[in-house]
């Protein structure tokens, strides 16, 4: 586990520099995601000898998780509607000598390419009832393509805490257009990513439940950690957020410079972290 855990993250690391600004940011935040991801899959435990489906797979780095931790006889097929994607996620399965138990083919999550029941378990990170789009047909497809007594697992990001000395600012940030995303003002509550086990039952799974993993980012950081951190702020928040007034601009810069010296990462004892959250459920 550990030797493939390395040649993921050091075939990862030559997309950092992609010329793709998602897949870029994708791989550089993949040292941040890494822990996280893996304790979702160590608390699932999902069946050895099992095919798995992961719908919305990017360039396939929780797929590759999965089948890493999974052994030789678990195996992943990646869906996502991104041709580039795809491509992207096949080259790391083969130069992390993981191709033998992935696969990876394009399609929408609201009509995946499979019969019924073709699928073990059904796993989503950041996609299924986290994108913006309506989740009902994609939960269904779910559904469909999992066996009887199989499990899906949906995961999102649910909370972070990424500015420490700064509540209040954070806090705003927090409540802009940007930092409600992917929920948007005027959606319905019930769109929310934590209302999923709602959803789940009205759709008739069983045993719904939900889990909540944490990852600390304490300094020192290390170089992959304090890039990726820096890059998540970024992206969490953009350089000139909405809402907020002159000064509390001027302060947010002032803690998210690199190049200035109130940087809130070259404090040598900063701490921080996020969180994601997973729903399970059986298909009855």
């Amino acid at each position: 586990m550990e030797k493939s855990l390395e040649k993921i993250k050091n075939e990862v690391s030559g997309l950092a520099g992609d010329t793709n600004a998602y897949i870029r940011s994708l791989a550089r935040s993949h040292p941040l995601r890494q822990e996280i991801l893996l304790s979702a899959i160590r608390y699932l435990d999902l069946p050895p000898k099992s095919a798995g489906i992961d719908v919305g797979c990017g360039i396939g780095l929780p797929a590759l998780l999965l089948a890493g931790a999974g052994g030789k006889d678990l195996h992943v097929t990646g869906v996502d509607i991104s041709k580039k994607f795809i491509q992207t996620a096949g080259n790391l399965a083969a130069e992390t000598g993981l191709s033998d138990r992935l696969c990876f083919e394009q399609g929408s999550a609201s009509d995946l390419p499979f019969g019924e029941s073709s699928f073990d378990w059904a796993w989503s990170v950041d996609c299924v009832n986290y994108a913006p789009a309506p989740p009902i047909g994609q939960l269904h497809e779910l559904k469909r393509v999992v066996k009887k007594g199989g499990k899906i697992a949906l995961l999102g990001w649910s909370s972070q805490l990424l500015l420490p000395g700064f509540p209040a600012l954070e806090a705003k940030l927090n409540a802009t257009k940007e930092g409600i995303a992917p929920f948007k003002e005027g959606m319905e509550p019930a769109r929310h990513f934590l209302k999923t086990g709602k959803l789940l039952n009205e759709l008739g799974f069983q045993g719904i439940g939900v889990k909540t993993f944490i990852k600390d980012i304490r300094a020192p950081l290390e170089p992959d950690i304090f890039s990726a951190v820096k890059d998540l702020i970024k992206m969490r928040w953009p350089e000139t957020p909405s809402a907020l007034s002159e000064d509390e601009l001027a302060l947010y810069r002032q803690i998210t410079d690199p190049d200035s010296p109130g940087f809130i990462l070259a404090d040598a004892n900063y701490y921080g972290f996020f969180t994601y959250t997973m729903f399970f459920a059986t298909k009855e």
